[in-house]
């Protein structure tokens, strides 16, 4: 009991929430107790030591680096489901020691790697200058060229994303320097889109362009590797809408394109229900928009530890799913539900592009945006058999692609 006490330490956030933390692993609890510590009952000297015992213990060993974290909803399937994908294809099933992507690495860091199986990193759109500012990596995993040199492990990029927004300050210098040495070292990187490889080389010196792979998120072929709820007949769609960095998803049309969506969402009420399903707290800040047309809609908080299951079903049900995030967008395609993606953001696009389905998204700088939402949405609908049929074939080709990488990257193991 002491040794598991020893795992865990406890912090209430800003929202009262209790959260508790393993490595890497950060979970929310909605309940009424009170924690009086917040401080970590044990030193980083005393995590090194578990982890050479974890080592020494486990078969397969390998080291994950991703968003172990609940800032991002999306996150919560997107982690469990590449290590089953990983795990469901290679002979050898892996134990992985999970770690938070934004974790200052140090040379107990690089040792440990160094004696496990090799290092994950991914997936997510981890090639972002701001959401884990620093000046080690200038993207969100500050390990600095430096420290990638020293890895004499299998270094595994799968499944990441260029994730720059539209008019975006570029990345700070060091950042060219940092990812010509992670492609330089690593066995596989694997982008989750065409559009972030057309991207991620304008940084990279060409002699390592080839090193750049096509590997689709796990959460594209969710039905591959978990049993998808049956349908239950939910007449209902849900919408999805994103408010970090809204001045550079709607520039100075916020009011404008949200009052467009709204009044899709309007119109589709008329036959079916509506379910507005929040990623994070900043989602909700549609709601206003929606009140102002007279909108009818209920409010689906995904904002807690959901497990896998649960978030299967939330996008397993709805008859279509009208989103703005990636995840909104990849984790219904996974489960074969019909998606229409509001493209606030090139990845967005990128994704349809590689689906072979441009038509399932409406751009928010199109001349035509209302009208064409609403015509896109009301095709899909009435067009829902078709349309999962499509899903299917695309989701397949993801498939094989998935398990060729993985073959690559594992056959020697």
């Amino acid at each position: 009991m002491k040794f598991i006490k020893k795992i865990f330490y406890y912090e209430k956030t800003a929202l009262k929430h209790n959260v508790f933390h393993l490595f890497g692993l950060r979970i929310k609890l909605r309940n009424n107790c009170y924690i009086q510590h917040s401080e970590p009952v044990f030193t980083k000297n005393d995590k090194f030591l578990l982890k050479i015992s974890l080592l020494n213990n486990y078969n397969n060993p390998i080291f994950h680096y991703s968003s172990f974290g609940l800032v991002n909803a999306g996150d919560n399937i997107l982690v469990p489901a590449l290590q089953k994908s990983i795990n469901s294809t290679v002979l050898n099933r892996f134990n992985f020691i999970n770690e938070c992507i934004h974790n200052v690495i140090d040379d107990n860091d690089i040792y440990l790697i160094n004696n496990s199986n090799g290092l994950i990193i991914g997936g997510g759109g981890l090639f972002l200058k701001d959401t884990n500012p620093n000046n080690v990596s200038g993207w969100q995993f500050p390990i600095s060229k430096e420290q990638i040199e020293k890895i004499d492990a299998p270094i595994y990029v799968l499944g990441v994303g260029y994730n720059r927004f539209r008019n975006q300050d570029d990345f700070i210098d060091l950042f060219k320097d940092n990812i010509n040495a992670l492609v330089q070292k690593a066995s596989f990187i694997g982008l989750r889109n065409s559009g972030s490889i057309r991207a991620l080389k304008k940084y990279l010196n060409k002699n390592l362009h080839y090193k750049l792979s096509f590997h689709p998120c796990s959460t594209t072929v969710l039905s591959k590797m978990y049993e998808i709820p049956k349908e239950t007949n939910n007449n209902f769609i849900a919408l999805e809408c994103a408010f970090d960095r809204a001045n550079l998803r709607y520039g100075n049309r916020k009011d404008e394109i949200l009052t467009s969506v709204a009044k899709v969402a309007k119109e589709l009420s008329k036959k079916y229900e509506i379910r507005y399903y929040s990623h994070m707290t900043s989602d909700l800040e549609m709601l206003p928009f929606l009140d102002k047309v007279g909108v009818e809609y209920s409010v689906v908080n995904l904002d807690g530890a959901l497990s896998v299951n649960q978030f299967l079903k939330l996008y397993s049900e709805p008859k279509l799913v009208i989103g703005m995030r990636g995840h909104a967008q990849m984790i219904p395609f996974g489960c074969t539900t019909p998606i229409l993606s509001v493209i606030t953001h090139d990845k967005l696009a990128w994704f349809l592009e590689d689906i072979n389905h441009p038509e399932w998204g409406v751009d928010v700088l199109d001349d035509n945006f209302e009208k064409k939402l609403l015509n896109s949405a009301f095709y899909i609908l009435d067009n829902s058999d078709l349309i999962k049929l499509q899903i299917e074939s695309e989701k397949e080709k993801l498939y094989e692609i998935t398990k060729q990488n993985y073959n690559r990257c594992f056959e020697s193991m």
